[in-house]
C-alpha cells in the first residue's frame, strides 16, 4: 500500500506546487502600477462640427471641486516670489531711532530661490520637455482643428479619494472666460486612471438678448479666490459656504453684465483606465483628448546638490 501511496501523494503536491507557481505568477504578469511621481501630458482640441449631426443636451451641470489643484507657470511664480521679497524687504519696521541710523542704507535685493522643476510638482514644465510637440503640430495643421490646451507637468499620483482635480483653462479668452475650462484627475488604484470634468463653450456678444437655455459658466476657484483675497476675515469654509449660497442668487446679475454670453456648451465627462507609457486618446464629437503618462524618476535633494557641485580637480 505504501508503494500506491507515495507516487499519488508526489502527483498531488507537483500540482500543487504547479498550481501556486501559476498564482504567483500571475500579479507579475498584470502588476499594476503604485502611487508614486509620473510625467504627464494632455492635449485638447476642438474638432470641426457637423452641422447635421449632434443636437446637444442644455441641462448640463457645470461645477469645480473643491478639492482643486492649481497648475503653475514657473516664471509667473518666480515673478511673484520676487514681488513678494521686494514687499518684505521695503516694509516698515517699528525699530528705534538708532536702529534706523544704523540701518539707513536699504538691504540689497536677494533673489528668491528658483523653481525646482526637477521635484517640484503641478509646474508646467517647459517646451523642449514635452513630448508630444510634433502630434500637437500635426493636429493643428488639420482643416478646422484648433489646439485649446497642450500642456507637461509632474505630479505624485496618488489614489482616488486623496487626488487633486487640476484646473484645466485654454482657447481664446471671452471675458472671464475662456473656450475651454473645467477640470481632470489622475489617479491610480489597480491602474492609472484619467476623469475628465471638462466643458468647450462658443461664445456670442451680449446685446440684451433673451438669455437662452444655456446654464451659467462657473467662476474659476482660483480667480475667486484671489478676488476673496482682500477679505482678510473669510477662511477656507466660509469661502466655499458663500459659493453655495450666492451662485444662483449672483446668476441673473452675472448674466447682465458679461460682455460675452455662451451660444453653445458640450461637456467631456469620462472616466478612462490608462497604461502608463501609452499615448491615449479619448474621443468626443467636438472635442478631443490625447494624454501620455509617464513613470518619473524624482531625483532626491541630496542627488541634485551633489549634481550641481562642481568636481574637484587633483594638483
Amino acid at each position: 500500500m505504501t508503494a500506491t501511496i507515495r507516487p499519488t501523494l508526489a502527483r498531488r503536491l507537483a500540482l500543487m506546487a504547479l498550481a501556486l507557481a501559476s498564482v504567483l505568477a500571475q500579479p507579475a504578469m498584470a502588476q499594476s502600477p503604485h502611487e508614486g511621481w509620473y510625467q504627464v501630458e494632455v492635449i485638447v482640441y476642438s474638432r470641426p462640427l457637423d452641422t447635421s449631426a449632434e443636437t446637444w443636451p442644455s441641462d448640463l451641470t457645470l461645477r469645480y471641486p473643491l478639492n482643486w489643484q492649481e497648475l503653475r507657470d514657473p516664471d509667473e511664480e518666480l515673478e511673484k516670489r520676487r514681488r513678494e521679497l521686494s514687499a518684505a524687504q521695503t516694509a516698515p519696521t517699528t525699530s528705534s531711532s538708532d536702529d534706523m541710523s544704523a540701518s539707513s542704507e536699504p538691504a540689497p535685493a536677494s533673489e528668491p530661490e528658483p523653481i525646482d522643476l526637477a521635484r517640484a510638482g503641478f509646474y508646467q514644465l517647459p517646451r523642449d520637455s514635452r513630448g508630444l510637440n510634433q502630434v500637437a503640430a500635426r493636429l493643428q495643421a488639420q482643416p478646422g482643428f484648433e489646439i485649446l490646451f497642450h500642456e507637461a507637468w509632474r505630479q505624485n499620483v496618488v489614489g482616488e479619494n486623496r487626488a487633486p482635480w487640476i484646473l484645466i483653462s485654454g482657447g481664446e479668452a471671452y471675458g472671464d472666460h475662456f473656450e475651454l475650462e473645467g477640470s481632470l484627475n489622475i489617479n491610480v488604484s489597480r491602474y492609472l486612471h484619467v476623469f475628465t470634468n471638462l466643458w468647450f463653450s462658443e461664445f456670442q456678444m451680449n446685446t440684451g438678448q433673451v438669455r437662452n437655455q444655456w446654464p451659467s459658466l462657473p467662476q474659476n476657484p482660483l480667480q475667486r479666490l484671489q478676488a476673496s483675497s482682500a477679505n482678510a476675515n473669510m477662511d477656507v469654509t466660509s469661502f466655499w459656504q458663500s459659493e453655495e449660497q450666492t451662485g444662483n442668487e449672483n446668476a441673473l446679475q452675472d448674466f447682465l453684465d458679461a460682455p460675452y454670453l455662451p451660444r453653445q456648451i458640450v461637456k467631456l465627462e469620462q472616466k478612462r483606465r490608462m497604461r502608463s507609457s501609452e499615448l491615449h486618446y479619448i474621443d468626443h464629437p467636438r472635442l478631443g483628448m490625447l494624454v501620455k503618462i509617464v513613470p518619473y524618476k524624482r531625483p532626491s535633494e541630496q542627488s541634485l546638490q551633489l549634481s550641481s557641485e562642481p568636481e574637484s580637480r587633483g594638483d
